[in-house]
């Protein structure tokens, strides 16, 4: 609902003003749409279909280990389809261990030892973190509690 000439005349304004305010509200409008009419964003159709493309094959490959996305490009030439994800479900049929993603063997030493690091890591960032919270360490309340105790004898 826009307000008119007379409307702003009953709101207690001058003519004049009030047909200033008019003038002004209206040049911004017709600026606002000659801007809109100017927008150059428009991309072309063949960027439109090489990121249309692009879209289709990320999502084509979104659970894909990244290790086989080498041979699955290698051998989908040899597949037929209409759409990249069509032939990638029939490479799925026809190949299925080109999308397993082949797990690291762990050794036993190597298992251990990252527990180990990980453990550290974890209490030291939990003694960071009371740190912040301005309470006391463990080893700040044995100090304390030593202290306490030796001037008590």
């Amino acid at each position: 609902m826009a307000l008119t000439k007379e409307q702003l005349i009953e709101q207690g304004l001058s003519e004049e003003i009030a047909e200033n305010i008019l003038n002004q509200f209206n040049n911004e409008a017709k600026q606002i749409r000659e801007s809109v009419q100017k927008r150059e964003d428009v991309i072309s159709k063949e960027d439109f279909i090489k990121l249309s493309n692009e879209l289709d094959e990320l999502k084509a490959f979104k659970y894909v280990p990244t290790t086989k996305i080498e041979d699955i490009k290698t051998n989908l030439d040899k597949v037929s389809g209409n759409s990249l994800t069509e032939k990638m479900q029939t490479l799925k049929e026809l190949k299925p261990d080109l999308f397993v993603e082949e797990q690291p063997s762990v050794s036993p030493t190597n298992f251990i030892k990252d527990m180990i690091e990980n453990s550290v890591e974890n209490k030291n960032d939990e003694i960071e973190i009371i740190k912040e919270k301005g309470a006391y360490t463990p080893e700040e309340i044995k100090k304390i509690s030593d202290f306490t105790l030796k001037n008590l004898r």
